[in-house]
């Protein structure tokens, strides 16, 4: 048999106990069976503890048999470990953002340290995130990398398997902020039906604020899409001041 097809029916007949084994586990979860789960993972310790080197001509065989379902749940956290943490990593980058900021904000104002409103809070986290998510991308990405749950740039499993590289890839500022424009076009669909039947989504207090938020992140966006035109404005102005203060002095260049 070819190699490559013997290979492709290897990995096709891994992905279908995978999709088995998982799907089970996701039903035992679902149903509250957590007595086989728990039966499942002893197993899995108890296969682990096995000794290797018994002297039994069969043991081997045996070995290999017990181990084949823990070498199948292996395939399934090596298929979606690049995606875990990926996941990991955007998660990580959310809260360097600025959920921290709502986090304190909610604790100062629970203990009744501060005296802002919670929707001010909502307001002034929903701004920070939008704002620094992208204005400081790259210093996100590198907290990311060295503080973050997988802690990319120190772990040989995550360079091995390319996470930077994949994060690189997915949290560029042009998918920030198609990601942030996309929430907020959500959110204001789903505000705009619930206005149009005098219904509000959470409170009109704070369905106000992440609308304000929103006005405010689409002010700074258009200001930074704009700075390209406005770096050449002041050199520009120069220039013209300059000729216009020539022609009023009748200074010519070349005299």
């Amino acid at each position: 048999m070819n190699r490559n097809i013997k290979a492709i029916l290897i990995i096709s007949a891994y992905m279908l106990l995978s999709i088995i084994i998982f799907s089970g586990l996701v039903y035992l979860i679902s149903n509250n069976q957590y007595k086989y789960l728990y039966i499942f993972i002893g197993y899995i310790f108890f296969v682990l503890l096995l000794p290797k080197n018994i002297k039994y001509k069969h043991y081997p065989s045996i070995h290999k048999i017990l181990l084949f379902p823990i070498s199948v749940i292996y395939f399934i956290l090596s298929l979606i470990m690049p995606f875990i943490a990926l996941l990991a990593n955007i998660i990580t980058y959310i809260f360097a953002a600025g959920v921290w900021l709502l986090v304190i904000l909610s604790y100062l104002k629970n203990y009744n340290i501060i005296t802002i409103s919670y929707p001010t809070i909502i307001y002034i986290s929903a701004t920070f995130i939008s704002i620094i998510s992208i204005v400081c991308r790259e210093i996100l990405l590198n907290f990311t990398y060295n503080y973050g749950i997988m802690r990319v740039r120190k772990s040989e499993k995550m360079n091995r398997i390319k996470v930077k590289e994949l994060t690189d890839g997915v949290i560029t500022r042009n998918v920030v902020r198609f990601s942030i424009y996309s929430f907020y076009f959500i959110y204001i669909v789903i505000f705009s039906l619930y206005y149009i039947n005098n219904i509000d989504m959470i409170t009109s207090e704070y369905d106000k604020s992440i609308l304000q938020a929103f006005i405010t992140f689409l002010a700074f966006d258009n200001i930074v899409l704009n700075c390209s035109d406005i770096k050449t404005l002041p050199t520009q102005a120069l220039t013209l001041i300059y000729n216009s203060l020539k022609k009023s002095l009748h200074i010519d260049d070349n005299e």
